[in-house]
């Protein structure tokens, strides 16, 4: 059975941490599924070799620190959003409008709304 070399397991592993930047720089958080399970799969070979000396990865330690903070921030941000359209989501089929007497009168959803809409 084929082995790979080291050097091409510590390139590959290095070119996948460069595609997952670059994925979570342009927000294809979809796409990082797959990779991560590529990312996993070369680690788990990498760290099962007897060949691999301790400084092999010091190269990959910057580009995973910062992939890592990539993807804290995108998590932070999908949070928020999450967070925003759960507040917003009641909203969607109500509103609120101003009889001719200036009464507010509530169209739809039963809450009340924390926007104002004015014709």
């Amino acid at each position: 059975m084929f082995k790979p070399s080291k050097t091409k397991l510590i390139k590959d592993l290095h070119n996948t941490l460069e595609e997952e930047r670059r994925l979570l720089s342009i927000g294809s958080l979809s796409e990082l599924t797959p990779l991560s399970i590529k990312k996993s799969n070369l680690v788990e070979t990498l760290s099962s070799r007897a060949d691999l000396a301790k400084g092999d990865l010091d190269d990959l330690k910057p580009l995973m620190d910062h992939n890592q903070k990539l993807l804290t921030a995108a998590v932070r941000a999908v949070r928020r959003v999450s967070g925003r359209r759960t507040k917003t989501a009641p909203l969607k089929n109500a509103y609120e409008t101003y009889s001719p007497d200036g009464d507010r009168h509530r169209i739809g959803d039963s809450r009340r709304s924390t926007f104002e809409r004015r014709s």
